[in-house]
């Protein structure tokens, strides 16, 4: 997963965006929660391994389908190659905007931007060694397949910048539930 693979689904969005900005479905006008688990990495540098993921958001709608959500995620723990018992862990939690354009009744995409409060911890064979902590940019690109009125699966791409440092990708599947 790279940096241009996530640009390049941005910039879909934002032209395919004009085409749908007049459809709308009133059936996603209701909050909404969700999970999703996945894979992150360490953007350019192979000094770290991948690590697993998981995130929770909330949600609902402002305005014609734009809407807000509340994040928490833990990013992962990216083990330091070539060494033993050494890595960083990263984690928190954010607010994002989010665009739903529907393609089609089954299939929506959402193009998301939001900031992100992330903590890292550097661990060097069991003790902390050190921390960092600050605000980071957080983009993202969901497809969004509907199931029923209620339950919503997705595939997500996001990208958190510069945490502690590093650009941190993550790619997730998930579910979610509408109310």
């Amino acid at each position: 997963m790279k940096r241009s693979v996530i640009f390049s689904m941005l910039v879909l969005a934002l032209v395919v965006l004009p085409a749908h900005a007049g459809q709308s479905s009133a059936r996603f006008t209701k909050p909404y929660i969700g999970g999703n688990i996945g894979i992150a990495e360490v953007q350019e540098s192979s000094a770290y391994s991948n690590s697993e993921s998981a995130n929770g958001y909330g949600g609902f709608y402002l305005v014609h389908n734009l809407s807000l959500e509340l994040w928490i995620a833990y990013l992962g723990q990216f083990d330091v190659k070539n060494t033993s018992n050494t890595y960083s862990e990263s984690s928190g939690a954010g607010l994002a905007a989010a665009y739903r354009i529907d393609t089609s009744r089954l299939f929506a995409l959402r193009p998301s931007v939001g900031v992100f409060y992330s903590r890292t911890e550097i661990t060097f064979n069991g003790q902390n060694i050190g921390e960092d902590s600050g605000s980071d940019l957080m983009f993202g690109l969901s497809g969004v397949f509907t199931i029923n009125e209620h339950v919503l699966v997705n595939i997500n791409t996001h990208l958190f910048k510069n945490v502690s440092g590093s650009d941190i990708g993550m790619f997730s599947v998930g579910a979610g539930y509408q109310f």
